[in-house]
């Protein structure tokens, strides 16, 4: 039996294509009303949907300082769940027409330690933060903060689970299969909306760099736009799927 890796894998590839990032402006696709991927070193990348000219979808958005997003864009500005880069680290947290909301969760990178920051805002302005360092694994499966209506980090011995919780249940966050690799952030719906889409980031360790992956979601699997990239090895996608089917595949070129 295949892996959830081994069968992420094989959508990816089937969608992937190599891409000089050197293209200067919308070199492929339709930039006005479809998929598109237009670059400019005065401007910046983007690697996604548009509607009127303007982002709109899910999309890949790169600034020239480097800071990048993934999301569901919104007239050119990330809207709802975005997993975006701004300080370094890999960050999750709402937008709201290109302002932050809510309760973002930064994810560091740090050899042998779990280190997670909550930071909450309201209106885009920062209200405070909380750092949690999670202790070893033990009897309980919550090793740091409140996993049951708070910020908390879970461990079971194969997920780690860096999130907010509400009753015990994940709200947002970021799961990591620690035996694959393969690193999820997301904010699924509630259970009233079990059947709503939602945006997934995806990311998947590879031999060359890594396939970051943004898409929407429902019921466990990708349905609605779908955009994969590996900045490191020149690699781009995107599609159209339904109930993890892919029924349109676009050419980057």
């Amino acid at each position: 039996m295949r892996t959830p890796k081994e069968i992420l894998l094989t959508v990816i590839i089937s969608i992937i294509t190599s891409i000089s990032l050197v293209a200067q402006d919308c070199t492929t696709g339709d930039c006005k009303e479809d998929y598109g991927f237009y670059s400019n070193p005065e401007k910046g990348l983007y690697h996604g949907f548009y509607k009127s000219g303007n982002y709109n979808g899910i999309g890949y958005n790169q600034t020239v300082q480097g800071t990048y997003y993934f999301s569901e864009f919104k007239d050119g500005k990330p809207n709802g769940y975005t997993v975006y880069n701004e300080t370094g680290n890999t960050t999750g947290g709402m937008f709201v027409n290109g302002v932050k909301e809510g309760v973002h969760i930064e994810f560091p990178v740090i050899p042998n330690t779990v280190k997670r920051i909550a930071i909450t805002y309201e209106k885009g302005k920062e209200l405070n933060r909380e750092t949690l360092t999670a202790a070893k694994p033990g009897a309980n499966p919550c090793i740091a903060g409140d996993c049951e209506n708070g910020f908390g980090i879970k461990f079971d011995g194969s997920m780690l689970v860096s999130a907010v919780w509400e009753f015990g249940d994940m709200v947002h966050g970021q799961v990591v299969n620690v035996r694959e690799g393969v690193e999820k952030i997301f904010m699924a719906p509630d259970m009233e909306n079990a059947q709503a889409n939602y945006f997934m980031y995806e990311n998947v360790p590879v031999q060359e760099g890594k396939l970051e992956v943004a898409s929407m979601y429902k019921a466990g699997q990708p349905d609605g736009q779908y955009i994969v990239l590996n900045l490191a090895a020149g690699q781009m996608g995107a599609a159209i799927m339904k109930e993890g089917e892919t029924v349109k595949k676009y050419d980057v070129k």
